[in-house]
């Protein structure tokens, strides 16, 4: 093979080399960010389920707190009713 062939056909190679290369980098990184998104969405999934039960259990106390006060206005209107001998319809 004479040098001016050897010269084209590795100006030839070199750009496709060079693209199968940077293809190669694009879908090793591509999957590398694919499981870190992964992982990303799984820890946030996490979070979010176990503030979800805190609020749960948060709101459950709120709301017998809720009721408790509710039922006490309840008795002190009854008391008021029945002094003044009032019945509020």
């Amino acid at each position: 093979m004479n040098p001016t062939q050897q010269f084209i056909i590795t100006i030839a190679v070199a750009p496709i080399l060079s693209l199968v290369i940077v293809i190669a980098g694009y879908i090793v990184q591509n999957t590398n960010l694919n499981a870190r998104v992964a992982e990303i969405k799984g820890d946030t999934r996490d979070l979010l389920n176990a503030h979800t039960g805190m609020l749960r259990a948060e709101m459950a106390k709120n709301q017998s707190e809720l009721l408790g006060k509710f039922a006490d206005l309840d008795q002190r209107l009854n008391h008021i009713e029945d002094r003044f001998r009032l019945r509020l319809q």
